[in-house]
């Protein structure tokens, strides 16, 4: 059976195609949430083709990346989004003879923490960086563009940058310092200095896209982009 044949199935049975009259007051309506799951894996022309790899990538990333052009008064719903693929996969193991609901199981179990801690952890520190007023507010990231849009503050005088961007997988954490390895050079940068609301929510294996600058005593967070949960990829 494809993929889009067996969402119709699940729907007509599992009655998701009558409309509720509360739905438009739910953060993701439940019968919307399974097409979702559809638009992201279209590439997927059979259901066997779905793997907790996939689930994984749908969940911890695409979601967090589509959470974060919703409206201000729009959200995602983690649990909206991971029980409908729970029932749907039961379903499908139970109509088509596949064994989704074993393989992918520990993946839904796994993000029914994590993804609501990334999505909060992002909020979070999405609003420490405005409540600085960006990174425009620190003179260091004041930049030449007569001299191709690089600054004098981007290296020091030791050949060492003094600004980094990019995505950080965080390795530990001790009161409000991290240390993080980053996801493409495998670089360690210790310590970066964070905020309260930021660091009782941040736990090690999380990503987060970030830019920092060095201080004195480490690191600071100037602007950011999201946070992830462990295990995802995303680059």
């Amino acid at each position: 059976m494809t993929l889009q044949d067996a969402i119709a199935a699940f729907r007509s049975a599992s009655g998701l195609d009558a409309t509720s009259p509360d739905n438009h007051q739910q953060p993701v309506r439940s019968n919307d949430a399974i097409d979702i799951f559809g638009r992201y894996a279209s590439t997927c022309t059979e259901l066997t083709e779905v793997t907790p790899y996939l689930v994984r990538d749908f969940l911890g990333r695409w979601c967090i990346e589509a959470a974060s052009r919703l409206p201000a008064d729009e959200s995602i719903s983690p649990p909206a989004l991971i029980g409908l693929l729970a029932d749907f996969f039961r379903w499908a193991d139970h109509n088509t003879g596949t064994q989704l609901s074993d393989q992918c199981s520990p993946v839904l179990k796994d993000l029914e923490l994590s993804l609501p801690r990334a999505l909060a952890l992002g909020r979070a520190i999405q609003e420490c960086s405005a409540q600085r007023g960006g990174p425009f507010s620190f003179p260091e990231f004041l930049t030449s563009f007569e001299d191709g849009g690089h600054s004098e503050y981007d290296v020091g005088d030791g050949g060492q940058p003094l600004a980094l961007e990019g995505y950080f997988s965080v390795v530990r954490v001790e009161a409000c310092q991290i240390e993080v390895d980053d996801v493409i050079s495998g670089e360690t940068i210790w310590p970066i200095l964070l905020p309260e609301p930021i660091a009782r929510l941040v736990l090690p294996g999380y990503i987060l896209n970030l830019e920092i600058i060095r201080v004195r005593g480490g690191w600071q967070i100037v602007d950011c982009g999201l946070a992830y949960p462990p295990g995802v990829e995303v680059i």
